[in-house]
């Protein structure tokens, strides 16, 4: 693996050329080279976090569940009405909630609440696996369907399993579930999050693929993306049978082997909380200037970005730092996790760390010019550096993200972010793209 130089300034992590991780430019394509109405002629250029102009936050509807998990998906009317879904309980909700767009605020506190449209349950008997506990992680509007993508709180039996279905809405105000289907690479790497490719991208790099879903660690799945994960897959039908393999085009990914560096801001402990100089499965010490991708490391969330100006794909990632474990919280010297007590993987800290990649990298994956591992992000930062008045939780996650290319507008939920009597409540915020 290439060594990888990281230039840490003002909050924000950048990889100064893609010359550091071997990779080679790839032609953007332009319209001359597309009929699709969503390329736009001329260039555009990598997105950046400078780009991103924080607009505010939004409340959800008390209504929804306490402790809401989140996910994210984006519904647009004909007329430009605009609504917005997110998921109940992590493990045991079966509702998908809908909520207005009430506009935004400055910051949590002054913020507006959106209202409740409808508790839908989305599944209808569609949601099933041989594993229990099913959380559904990601959400994605597309026409007049919603797609969603879970798993199993603990994944730890074999064999592939189902992760995707999708909801039609109806004109008539119902909704009919279909699916769920399987992914050739395995439930591990497609459950988290899911998002929909530009036409230009998918018709020349996925062989007109544009549903793209992707995970990170989850327990029981090591064979998942030791770093973000993303591959162009099928996109089913409703005549697509139940059970059907999806198949699909590598974007990003990570063999356990070859996982993505990132800032060496850590120790590994032992049960007995000794530094540990070697590599274990889940943890890789630190190697001079160079960390690596650890199992206490999250990445819930992804979106493409195809502004009228910019363009990049942004992962919601965040990191684990200061000692990373696996057991329980607090050890015997009084370490602990500050989120979390069961036993599994811990940090003593925890950071957001947002990453972006350049589509000309995804591209050059997809048509075979460069293996996965050997491409990274170009820039990673902090989003609550960027906008100060974005509050997240203590373990610095925001579970969905959603562009809305219309508007040119970036919306991410964050859960556990609103304190009140009745539990912790998600909040959205929301950005200006150019």
């Amino acid at each position: 693996m290439s060594h990888r130089l990281f230039v840490v300034a003002f909050g924000i992590l950048t990889v100064p050329g893609a010359a550091l991780f071997g990779m080679h430019p790839v032609e953007q394509p332009s319209s001359a080279t597309t009929a699709n109405s969503d390329q736009p002629s001329g260039n555009k250029r990598l997105l950046k976090a400078s780009d991103l102009q924080f607009v505010g936050a939004m409340l959800l509807p008390t209504e929804i569940d306490p402790n809401a998990y989140g996910a994210l998906a984006l519904r647009k009317g004909a007329d430009g009405t605009k609504t917005f879904f997110c998921v109940g309980k992590t493990t045991f909700g079966t509702n998908a909630f809908e909520f207005t767009d009430a506009g935004f605020g400055p910051d949590v506190k002054g913020a507006p609440r959106a209202k409740l449209v409808k508790a839908w349950d989305i599944y209808q008997g569609h949601r099933t696996s041989t594993t229990t506990k099913l959380e559904t992680q990601g959400l994605c509007w597309l026409g007049d369907k919603l797609f969603w993508t879970y798993g199993g709180n603990y994944d730890v039996q074999p064999g592939n399993k189902p992760f995707l279905g999708f909801t039609r809405f109806n004109a008539d105000g119902t909704a009919t579930a279909f699916g769920p289907w399987l992914l050739d690479v395995g439930q591990a790497r497609g459950r988290n999050y899911v998002t929909i490719l530009p036409e230009w991208f998918a018709n020349q790099y996925t062989g007109g693929r544009r549903l793209a879903v992707g995970a990170g660690i989850e327990s029981g799945s090591s064979n998942s993306s030791w770093g973000p994960g993303l591959y162009a897959i099928d996109m089913p039908g409703e005549a697509t049978p139940a059970g059907a393999l999806l198949h699909s085009v590598p974007l990003v990914f990570y063999p356990q082997t070859q996982r993505l560096i990132r800032p060496p801001d850590y120790d590994v402990l032992n049960e007995r909380e000794q530094v540990l100089t070697t590599r274990s499965p889940l943890f890789w010490p630190t190697q001079g200037n160079l960390g690596y991708w650890t199992a206490a490391d999250y990445v819930p969330s992804c979106t493409w970005i195809e502004g009228r100006t910019v363009r990049g794909v942004l992962f919601g990632n965040r990191f684990a730092s200061e000692h990373v474990w696996y057991g329980k919280s607090p050890l015997a010297s009084g370490i602990k996790d500050p989120c979390h007590e069961a036993k599994g993987q811990h940090g003593s800290q925890y950071r957001a760390a947002w990453l972006i990649y350049d589509a000309n990298d995804l591209a050059a994956v997809a048509a075979g010019r460069m293996a996965s591992s050997k491409i990274g992000p170009t820039e990673e930062f902090d989003p609550t550096k960027l906008a100060p008045n974005m509050q997240l939780t203590c373990d610095k996650v925001c579970t969905g993200l959603v562009f809305d290319a219309g508007e040119g507008m970036l919306y991410a939920i964050c859960p556990r972010v609103e304190r009140l009597g009745s539990g912790p409540y998600p909040v959205v915020y929301q950005w200006k793209v150019p």
